[in-house]
């Protein structure tokens, strides 16, 4: 249409500017610089451009110049400004009397639709237009770079504040257009349909919209609130979604408006934040999703139920949403900190914590650290340090790092939480943090070998929940599970099934299962009945947890790769080797991404994955990954512990097969581990002195193999030998079994 106009008129058009001209006058004028522009060519012109055509009414001349320059009209993608919607939009909302708390549904009859009803639509030459195409020039609409998924439900002061949030983040203009349905769909057409009962097939509709997606490549997800989307309720949305992300694979940004950033900090800051992240996470559930047309719910749950299913959209919607809270509380806390624009330091130290917290549950470590470390300068700065704030802030630190595997430097920040939490009144102060730190020094005591340690700060731990009466919460769930783990390793399964079970009891009655903690409690739960060789229970605990991981985004952690190592020993039970390989694959890629390979449960998997080599002969590659397994230890101080010992026996056995020198050696090695952690007498001990006897008769070393077996002689056989353990079979041996 504005092709009827040369560049000529078009400059003439231009320099009359604000000046105001009758519909009678302009078309004279019109009549000099455009002479083959035939009457009605003129007056559909005006009409396209939303003009009267009446003679004696007047003429907007800036806003025909914006129509006739206007380059992407009619554009499939024609879409509205950032800045359209906070400069020209919501002013209009205003002036219909409505406000900036208005929902899309209302604002809908009353502005976006009389924005076009009397402008002819150039996509069907029909009066009514689009609310796009009746708006012109470059600084209110063209060709889209976003589109946003969101629903009417939506408030539009939201919806424009959203937007220009997300243009001020990534440095982007306000001239940045956006593909909005209410804005860019044509409402008339839809109601003239409505009103005639036609029905827009859904293939047809799907279709359209995966063209669209595709060709717009990026797609903005709007949710609200933070804490209860109510996106994820709306079936269209979750079509949009499956279609960006499964049938475009187009880019996806989760997105929500900046009050709802600043509630979920507050929530933070206040210690209340965490949970209900968990909460948010987990209850994802796109089966639930509700529409209008219960024809649309039913073909959108089938499409996405026979693509990627129910569980993998709530995973990827899980993952774009936790994205979201990471992005928004990390970004904005560290801006906040170097501006210095927070109340106290004591307020930016709890955030600082349950941010870094956030961070280190969910795998990011390495960020975690950062922003712990900012909160403790802050309180050092403010004097504060031995405060119970500043304990625990060096108590999440310090588990940053035993997650890292420098136990060193792990210890060292538990010790001095723990000394800030007994100066003055802090530990009388905050009992539950203070039994935190303990079941953490515990936890470090037993990576390092000192069970009996372990145990006691694990009972020290209760007494301290016992006193803040806090037994029957989350941090008592934990600690339960971690004594049940305890008892596990000590091989009393009874008992550490019975902590699992009370610990699991509390979680039920809080609804905290579909947490990370809960996905810990019931991996752990899954080891036992794995150990009492009931597999089926272990499979069924192990999936769950793994469901749970995968839905609070969870699974690229320390405590997601221990589940899938945990996974993989079901798989070893069953023979499926090649599973059982993948698996410890993924863990081990996971760990390496993460940093937490050179750390305890690093070094177990390492050795897991010697273990599958040496089973298919393949002894070379089995020794690298234990040589690898060595350093894991090595560096996260736990060598000259009892996993340490058991790795360099698994190490000599393997060595033996070509070098009975080298693999003394490495036993020899072990036998001092064993002597100065007396754990000699245990039944790897046993079988450690046995291959080392072993070994050097083979050497022809008479006098050592001597040795090895009266020291072998001299370990006590019990009556609590387990049949078919090392010091059974000795003890039978000799005579004196039971």
């Amino acid at each position: 249409m504005n092709g009827l106009v040369d560049d000529a008129a078009l400059r003439v058009l231009r320099k009359l500017g604000e000046s105001s001209l009758t519909c009678g006058q302009l078309r004279r004028l019109f009549g000099i610089l455009c002479p083959q522009v035939s009457l009605e060519d003129f007056r559909l012109l005006l009409q396209c451009a939303g003009q009267s055509t009446e003679e004696w009414t007047t003429v907007d001349v800036p806003d025909l110049c914006g129509f006739l320059f206007d380059t992407s009209l009619a554009h499939q993608s024609r879409a509205v400004s950032v800045a359209h919607l906070c400069q020209s939009l919501l002013p209009a909302v205003e002036a219909a009397g409505l406000s900036r708390e208005s929902k899309v549904y209302e604002i809908e009859p009353a502005v976006i639709r009389p924005k076009g009803l009397r402008v002819r639509c150039l996509r069907d030459n029909r009066m009514g237009a689009a609310y796009v195409d009746s708006i012109f020039g470059a600084a209110n609409a063209g060709p889209a770079s976003f589109m946003l998924s969101y629903t009417w439900g939506y408030q539009i002061g939201d919806i424009s504040e959203t937007l220009s949030e997300f243009c001020s983040s990534r440095g982007l203009q306000l001239v940045t257009y956006v593909w909005i349905c209410c804005l860019c769909i044509n409402q008339h057409r839809v109601k003239e349909a409505q009103s005639a009962g036609a029905v827009v097939a859904f293939e047809d509709f799907e279709r359209a919209f995966g063209e669209r997606v595709s060709s717009i490549g990026h797609v903005i997800a709007m949710m609200s609130p933070w804490d209860e989307p109510l996106y994820i309720s709306r079936v269209w949305c979750d079509f949009e979604m499956f279609t960006a992300i499964h049938v475009a694979q187009s880019q996806v940004t989760v997105v929500m408006p900046p009050r709802e950033a600043q509630g979920l900090r507050k929530e933070l800051t206040h210690g209340r934040g965490i949970g209900a992240v968990w909460n948010t996470l987990s209850s994802l559930d796109v089966e639930c999703a509700q529409a209008s047309v219960s024809r649309d719910r039913d073909l959108i749950l089938q499409l996405i139920q026979h693509g990627p299913g129910f569980h993998q959209l709530n995973m990827v919607i899980g993952e774009h949403l936790k994205d979201w809270i990471l992005r928004s509380c990390e970004g904005h806390l560290l801006q906040s900190l170097e501006q210095g624009d927070y109340d106290s330091a004591e307020a930016a130290g709890n955030l600082c914590n349950e941010v870094g917290s956030l961070l280190s549950v969910m795998g990011c470590l390495g960020r975690a650290e950062h922003v712990l470390k900012q909160g403790i300068r802050l309180q050092e700065e403010a004097g504060a340090l031995d405060s119970p704030g500043g304990a625990e802030l060096q108590s999440s630190l310090g588990e940053v790092y035993e997650k890292q595997g420098d136990l060193e430097t792990a210890s060292e920040l538990y010790e001095r939480a723990w000394a800030a939490f007994q100066s003055s009144d802090s530990a009388s102060r905050a009992p539950p943090s203070a039994a935190v730190l303990l079941r953490r020094r515990g936890r470090l005591r037993g990576l390092r070998g000192d069970a009996a340690g372990k145990l006691r700060l694990y009972a020290e731990a209760r007494e301290a929940l016992a006193a803040a009466e806090a037994l029957e919460t989350s941090e008592g769930a934990m600690l339960l599970s971690s004594l049940g783990a305890a008892k596990r390793q000590e091989g009393d399964l009874e008992a550490a099934l019975e902590a699992y079970e009370a610990a699991l009891k509390i979680h039920e009655t809080l609804r905290t299962l579909e947490t990370p903690e809960g996905a810990t409690l019931l991996s752990n739960i899954g080891v036992a009945r794995l150990r009492q060789r009931k597999k089926k229970k272990a499979t069924e605990a192990f999936n769950r947890a793994l469901k749970i991981r995968e839905k609070t985004g969870t699974l690229e952690t320390s405590a997601g790769a221990t589940l899938l190592t945990n996974i993989a020993d079901v798989k070893a039970l069953l023979n499926d080797t090649e599973a059982e390989l993948q698996l410890y694959l993924q863990a081990k890629d996971i760990r390496q991404r993460i940093g937490t390979l050179n750390s305890s449960a690093g070094a177990v998997l390492l050795s897991h994955l010697a273990g599958i080599f040496a089973k298919r002969g393949e002894t070379s590659t089995a020794l690298e990954w234990l040589q690898r397994s060595r350093e894991a230890r090595e560096q996260s101080g736990t060598l000259d512990t009892d996993a340490g010992a058991k790795l360099l026996a698994k190490t000599g056995e393997l060595l033996s097969l070509g070098s009975w020198a080298e693999a003394c050696a490495v036993w020899e090695e072990a036998l001092r581990i064993r002597r100065a952690t007396e754990t000699l007498t245990c039944d790897a001990g046993v079988k450690l002195l046995s291959l080392l006897a072993g070994g050097r008769a083979q050497l022809g070393d008479s006098q050592g193999a001597l040795e090895a077996l009266r020291s072998l002689g001299a370990v006590p056989c019990t009556a609590v030998a387990r049949p078919g353990s090392w010091r059974s079979k000795f003890a039978k041996r000799r005579g004196t079994g039971t």
